[in-house]
């Protein structure tokens, strides 16, 4: 099995509705995305999937995000955009936009600061 991982940070602030606490006053994060990738064995050049491809890819649905109010987006406009929901969100984005059949999506993690991290793994197929 081999394994890629891309890394990205976005800033964005948000907040948390009904958690009794200072994150439901809007703050901000540098939220540092990790996305993983898959692949039993490489391709025919020795890839699981080119950076130069895959990187473009994670940048579209990030830069959905950055320099945002989080909350003003969907689907946040519905869910509260944590850290868990926003790796969720990712994870199904990439997973969508993957155009090679035996790559698979492994976790998106989201940290929101050092030493917070939210890891989606997606459903199990």
């Amino acid at each position: 099995m081999f394994e890629i991982i891309l890394e990205d940070v976005i800033s964005a602030a948000h907040y948390v509705k009904n958690t009794a606490g200072e994150v439901e006053n809007i703050h901000g994060h540098d939220w540092q995305i990790k996305v993983s990738l898959r692949r039993s064995d490489v391709d025919e050049v020795g890839m699981v999937w080119d950076f130069t491809e895959v990187k473009p890819v994670l940048k579209e649905i990030l830069d959905h995000f950055n320099y945002s109010t989080l909350n003003n987006i969907p689907p946040f406009t519905t869910q509260n955009p944590t850290a868990e929901n926003l790796a969720r969100y990712i994870f199904e984005q990439m997973e969508k936009n993957i155009p090679l059949k035996n790559v698979r999506m492994h976790y998106v993690a989201c940290t929101e600061s050092p030493g917070c991290t939210a890891i989606y793994y997606g459903a199990k197929k």
